[in-house]
């Protein structure tokens, strides 16, 4: 009976390991597990007075419809989500992918896939 209980729960972790968090890093300035690229480093927004996990080529820009800098890739641009009614920075080739588990569109790339934080207990796009 243990040695099936075992094997259930390393079943049960293996069948889960492609969609844990691979790519979390922990920001101490909100204390939260955060999705980041590998290459994301901490960065001061001086506008919202906040760090965020940005890639080191990404800059500052400014989204005229929410009022927000936020750091952004350089080739990123504004796109409509007709979902969410908001223009948002997104690179060229990403697409609005739906997340089941959230309700909502969001842009992503294509072949991002859904991974879990088991930290917020949410799913989220992983950034590849």
């Amino acid at each position: 009976m243990y040695k099936k209980f075992l094997g259930l729960v390393f079943l049960f972790l293996f069948s889960f390991s492609g969609t844990a968090s691979a790519n979390l890093k922990y920001n101490p300035y909100t204390g939260e597990y955060e999705n980041a690229s590998p290459d994301s480093k901490l960065k001061y927004n001086p506008y919202s007075g906040s760090y965020q996990f940005s890639p080191p080529d990404s800059k500052l820009k400014y989204n005229p419809y929410s009022g927000n800098y936020s750091y952004e890739q350089p080739k990123s641009q504004l796109k409509y989500n007709p979902y969410s009614g908001d223009y948002l920075f997104a690179e060229p080739d990403s697409k609005l992918k739906y997340n089941p588990y959230s309700g909502n569109y969001s842009y992503e790339q294509p072949k991002s896939q859904l991974k879990y934080n088991p930290y917020t207990g949410k799913y989220y796009y992983d950034k590849k």
